[in-house]
């Protein structure tokens, strides 16, 4: 899962608001791009950071609260700062002398898809109640905005249901509507950094292909913010059985980043399944 959704980020990361003429000449999977801000390439941003720290959380069986959710991903950037990060918490990493301050500084009402986009993780909740309870709770920490709270409840099922094998991935939207969640499966075109848009584009990803390489380069295409799509398509869809679950070798050759990188994703991703799926 993890190692999933930092792949995907990170070639995503190097077509994120690029001109969509770019995303035609470029978007072939064959190695990184870099990012068109920083620079960077072959790391992943924020979206697997923040889906990091609460997979950690997740692992430590520390109380599931705001200000230990805050905590956690002050902690997780200040030990190793990555690149992607929305200007306001950005700011609040830089100005927060801990990480109290830094929760009362992130707190909004906005349903940007920053929360969402770290909700994969906590589909490993064994039940249904318990992971809209968890993504409820996460995505108010940053996002407390009806919207945005759907939105990370609805990532967050996705991979619930496949992990706990309750549907297959073209039956998704059907489950979700029985939970009282609707979703579109049609999206076409660029996709802006809210809530609404990225949940209809990764739906719509999953619903069109079964494999990491198409489901990468297809939220690419889209354009806009391509690295959350990419990511939270990726992540769901590791969930999943029917996927085929082969990423691009050279992307795996190529990933740049070595402090809390893939064997580290690797080992968190064994011990959410040791924890959670030993008795399935």
């Amino acid at each position: 899962m993890l190692v999933e959704i930092a792949v995907a980020d990170a070639y995503g990361a190097g077509f994120e608001f690029v001109e969509q003429e770019v995303i035609v000449a470029e978007n072939k999977l064959i190695d990184y791009r870099a990012h068109q801000l920083s620079g960077i390439k072959g790391c992943y941003t924020d979206d697997t950071q923040m889906s990091l720290a609460l997979a950690e959380l997740m692992l430590k069986d520390i109380e599931w609260t705001q200000e230990n959710i805050a905590e956690v991903f002050y902690e997780c950037y200040k030990r190793d700062p990555v690149h992607g990060y929305a200007k306001r918490l950005q700011t609040a990493f830089s100005e927060a002398e801990n990480a109290a301050i830094f929760a009362r500084m992130i707190n909004s009402d906005s349903f940007g898809n920053g929360a969402m986009m770290r909700s994969v993780p906590l589909g490993y909740f064994n039940s249904e109640a318990e992971v809209i309870d968890h993504a409820t709770i996460q995505a108010s920490v940053t996002h407390n905005h009806p919207i945005a709270i759907d939105a990370s409840v609805c990532i967050a099922l996705a991979a619930h249901a496949g992990l706990y094998g309750k549907v297959t991935l073209i039956e998704l939207p059907e489950y979700l509507l029985s939970l009282g969640y609707k979703v579109n499966s049609g999206w076409h075109g660029r996709v802006k950094a809210i809530s609404e848009d990225t949940l209809s584009a990764v739906i719509s990803n999953l619903m069109g292909h079964n494999c990491y390489s198409t489901l990468i380069r297809n939220a690419v295409n889209f354009g806009g913010d391509t690295d959350s799509v990419a990511a939270i398509s990726c992540g769901v869809a590791s969930c999943y059985k029917e996927t085929k679950k082969t990423l691009p070798e050279h992307l795996l050759k190529n990933f740049s980043k070595h402090s809390y990188g893939l064997d580290y994703l690797a080992d968190l991703d064994s011990q959410l399944k040791n924890k959670y799926l030993a008795d399935i």
